[in-house]
């Protein structure tokens, strides 16, 4: 499965492997190719907008230009003839720049960062990527263990409803499934011993 975005002259293109997600993005800076195992795609995620600064700062100077020029013609009693041009001006920067934000969900892990655009993939991207991470995780450790300490297994399933892995009915259920393996695992330790 892969989708792409686009917007403002940035792309990026996600590929759905089976163990993981390739992020490859593109704009005028560069580009970075990214593989992240499922597993490891933080529960976290944090929020950018990238802008374009220059554009704010043309507007702004426009914008004070023309500031400037108003007060000096009306502190000197002359008309304001002409001087709506500079704010003619200051308008497409300023409008551009407002215009031209991108919102991403960020991602950050130890293999790259994954951006994905705010558009109307967003939704589709990333809860195809928690499915996905939520599966591997399980995968990996979501059965009991009765070689494992019970404690040590306890905080596994607890930090697997932490990341949201297990609700807490689910939660709940595994420590009684553990309670139970742990309880049956000793008497038949017992009975070996025994014998």
């Amino acid at each position: 499965m892969d989708i792409i975005q686009k917007k403002l002259g940035r792309k990026v293109k996600f590929l759905f492997h089976p163990d993981y997600v390739n992020m490859v993005l593109k704009d005028s800076t560069g580009t970075a190719d990214v593989d992240v195992f499922y597993s490891e795609i933080p529960i976290k995620r944090q929020e950018s907008i990238e802008q374009n600064g220059w554009l704010l700062y043309l507007g702004s100077v426009w914008l004070v230009i023309w500031i400037v020029n108003v007060a000096s013609r009306l502190i000197q009693g002359q008309p304001m003839d002409g001087s709506w041009i500079l704010l003619v001006i200051a308008s497409p920067f300023l409008l551009f720049y407002l215009l031209s934000r991108v919102k991403y969900t960020v991602l950050p892990t130890n293999h790259g960062t994954l951006f994905i655009i705010k558009d109307k993939q967003h939704n589709l991207i990333y809860d195809e990527m928690m499915s996905r991470r939520k599966k591997a995780l399980l995968t990996i450790y979501g059965e009991i263990n009765t070689n494992n300490a019970p404690k040590d297994e306890i905080e596994k399933f607890q930090w697997l409803h932490r990341q949201g892995v297990l609700d807490t009915q689910e939660l709940d259920d595994k420590l009684k499934q553990l309670t139970s393996a742990y309880k049956e695992s000793n008497s038949v330790s017992e009975t070996i011993e025994i014998h």
